[in-house]
């Protein structure tokens, strides 16, 4: 299910962030989608992506890679899509992914506007694949 977020396209730049909790091993990839076809389809070129294992943030400003500086009013019917793949870890006490979609100049700064959260176990050694997709609105 695709899930709103408000957001306002005369303010600050958007920012997506992604929390894995659980004992498991998880990696994501995360794309930004056209609300239209008079742009590319997938907006994220590379592919963003990352897993609970490499050590680095996983956060990232919501921005066309083919227009860097269009403006966040441009933003307006496009689509967060984070496609998880998950592997049992150690126990069995289930995992959390959550994608929070913030807005303000800076990442440490910016508030959050919406987000949405997906839960859930694995059937023992089998990779489960797990979606968060939201949609931009005002």
């Amino acid at each position: 299910m695709i899930k709103p977020v408000k957001f306002n396209p005369q303010g600050e730049r958007l920012w997506i962030n992604i929390e894995m909790m659980g004992i498991y091993f998880v990696t994501y990839t995360y794309q930004l989608w056209s609300a239209d076809a008079t742009v590319p389809p997938v907006l994220t070129n590379p592919l963003r992506s990352g897993s609970n294992e490499i050590p680095h943030d996983d956060f990232f400003p919501v921005v066309n890679d083919f227009n860097p500086t269009e403006p966040v009013e441009r933003y307006v019917g496009r689509t967060i899509d984070v496609r998880f793949w998950v592997k049992k870890g150690e126990d069995d006490e289930g995992y959390t992914l959550t994608l929070t979609v913030l807005q303000g100049n800076a990442f440490s700064t910016a508030a959050v506007i919406g987000g949405d959260i997906v839960q859930g176990k694995t059937d023992g050694a089998s990779i489960k694949e797990a979606f968060i997709t939201l949609k931009l609105v005002i």
